[in-house]
């Protein structure tokens, strides 16, 4: 059964640690307090909020071997976009009837 995510306050606390467009935040928060976001495994959410986490990380110290073609804010842009449309349109978004 599908349950509808309540307001969770961890999103202010990993807001605080890892550098990431507060737009992204903001969005995903007011999602779940609109219940729009609508959650079949809780731990699918903190898998993606921890890759975002990581991704960070290998960015700062590992992203010209990764990508040489494209600059940190190209890769960084891109990642960001492809979270928003994950968000607004994949796997946690609410069933329409």
């Amino acid at each position: 059964a599908w349950g509808i995510a309540e307001r969770i306050d961890f999103f202010d606390s990993i807001y605080s640690h890892v550098f990431y467009p507060s737009e992204f935040f903001e969005k995903l928060e007011k999602f779940v307090e609109d219940g729009a976001i609508r959650i079949r495994d809780l731990n699918s959410v903190f898998l993606l909020i921890e890759s975002m986490m990581v991704f960070g990380h290998l960015m700062k110290s590992n992203i010209k071997s990764l990508y040489s073609e494209k600059s940190e804010d190209e890769i960084f842009e891109s990642r960001f976009k492809v979270m928003m449309d994950l968000l607004e349109n994949g796997l946690f978004r609410a069933d329409k009837d």
